[in-house]
């Protein structure tokens, strides 16, 4: 009588590799789960770029009545800047917004 197939990469007995828990991971599961779960962070931090953009944009506007009259790529060479500059950005805050190319800010403030 053959073996029930248990949708395993390998006996978890019998473990070919160091660390246990990857031969654990049923194999026809593991590739959508983790494209679901890095679909869902990016999800995340795309959320959390526009939100940290419009404290941006508002914080500037304040600074600068005129910012609503300026071009789009202005804006964001000033929002650039004060990503460099670390203006009132946490650290986290800063490496999430410091991603974004010129062209991306861009892209989110016709957007917005």
């Amino acid at each position: 009588m053959p073996a029930a197939h248990t949708g395993f990469a390998c006996s978890p007995t019998r473990l070919p590799f160091s660390q246990p828990d990857l031969a654990l991971i049923p194999t026809s599961e593991a590739q959508p789960e983790l494209a679901m779960l890095q679909d869902r962070a990016s999800e995340t931090d795309a959320e959390k770029q526009k939100a940290l953009l419009r404290r941006l944009v508002e914080a500037l506007s304040r600074e600068n009545p005129e910012l609503y009259y300026q071009p789009t790529s202005q804006v964001a060479r000033l929002i650039q800047q004060h990503i460099a500059e670390r203006g009132t950005l946490d650290a986290d805050e800063h490496e999430l917004m410091a991603r974004l190319s010129h062209r991306d800010i861009e892209v989110l403030l016709s957007l917005h």
